[in-house]
């Protein structure tokens, strides 16, 4: 089996070329990319993730290169048979996948992608770039477009086995001498793609010491604004275990509160029930003593024997009776009241319910700002 059936196999996702320094991410799948494209990747990342993720172009998972893409690790094995591929194919026209295998524009699928907007993440030939994507209209002014490789030693894409040599200033990509004579830069301006990498070079160490200025500012903002706010939580936390523990208090408090006013309750409901059943008892045998003369004296009715009314002891239950009429039926006033207790819970109720913290319910103003106007004086009554 030769080297040869693995082509596919040793050819990178981005670049659709031959691995050249390859280097395996750290996703799922530990798919693997060249270090120059992996360059590449994180640098179109968007700004909130830039510097610490990478999306693998296979399975397009986030992975953390929070080193530096230099620091992903080499993957020895994958170089080596990509070397001896490259030795076997020593000899040839050309050791890369042709042109067609480079990245197309994602608007036509026919001209070799040259540009990218990482905004929009698309892809673009010059020709779909000035159409579709034209700078000047003001919704693409804040976009971020970028040549899609770097500046390296590749053959140029449209003029087979011609080295990318110079710079087009006009377009922003490298391009070889044919492109320049008669290809689709003729009359561009351009430099030396030494000139070229020097200027960029200068710039972008400039843009580098100067973001490193801006995030230093806003590392340190956001620093202590975490600091904040773990000593906010740190407060919270003391707070709601003060008010756990001053509620629970209230709460027995409040416990002990109502058995009090139970107690007092039961003891007036037993005294006041005294009182009453002492003045209704004597009534009571009255209505015994009167209810059996009652009964006697009509079982006496209902007797047929005339006889009995005069014998001595219906003449007896007569004279009782006849005094029981004449005797006082005034009953004991019953001029009682329930228990002598007043309620007034409406102190208690209002002091709960206006419980407050007594502190900081304003916030205090800033360090320097001046006090707050006096209250207006009320108007003097007419």
């Amino acid at each position: 089996m030769e080297l040869s059936e693995f082509e596919d196999e040793l050819t990178c996702p981005v670049c659709l070329m031959l691995f050249t320094d390859p280097r395996t991410l750290p996703c799922g799948n530990s798919h693997n990319v060249c270090l120059d494209c992996a360059r590449g990747l994180w640098r179109n990342q968007t700004p909130s993730a830039y510097g610490s993720t990478i999306q693998c172009p296979v399975c397009r998972q986030v992975c953390s290169v929070s080193g530096g893409v230099e620091k992903l690790p080499l993957n020895l094995a994958l170089r080596n048979m990509t070397e001896k591929l490259e030795a076997a194919q020593k000899g040839k026209t050309s050791k890369r996948p042709q042109a067609k295998k480079r990245h197309r524009c994602d608007v036509c699928e026919k001209q070799p992608a040259v540009m990218e907007c990482v905004t929009c993440v698309v892809k673009y030939c010059q020709s779909c770039l000035e159409t579709c994507h034209p700078k000047e209209r003001a919704v693409f002014k804040a976009h971020v477009v970028s040549p899609i490789e770097g500046v390296t030693s590749r053959d140029c894409e449209v003029h087979e086995d011609q080295p990318l040599s110079f710079f087009c200033t006009q377009c922003g990509v490298p391009v070889c001498a044919h492109c320049l004579l008669m290809g689709a830069h003729v009359e561009h301006a351009r430099v030396s793609l030494n000139s070229a990498v020097l200027q960029q070079k200068g710039t972008m160490t400039e843009t580098v010491e100067a973001l490193k200025v801006k995030r230093a500012v806003i590392l340190d903002y956001t620093n202590k604004a975490d600091a904040a706010m773990e000593s906010m939580r740190a407060q919270c936390a003391e707070m709601r275990s003060r008010v756990d523990q001053e509620c629970s208090e209230l709460q027995l408090l409040t416990k002990e509160l109502y058995r009090k006013l139970v107690d007092e309750i039961d003891a007036q409901e037993k005294e006041k029930g005294a009182e009453l059943m002492g003045l209704v008892e004597g009534q009571r045998q009255k209505l015994t003593v009167w209810g059996g003369m009652l009964d006697r004296a009509d079982h006496i009715a209902t007797n047929e024997d005339a006889a009995v009314y005069l014998d001595v002891a219906t003449h007896k239950l007569e004279m009782q009776m006849r005094g029981a009429v004449a005797a006082s039926t005034a009953t004991p006033s019953l001029n009682f009241t329930g228990p002598q207790l007043t309620l007034n819970m409406a102190p208690l109720r209002d002091a709960v319910s206006s419980m407050h913290f007594t502190e900081n319910l304003v916030p205090p103003p800033p360090p320097g700002a001046p006090p707050p106007p006096p209250p207006a004086a009320a108007s003097p009554a007419m």
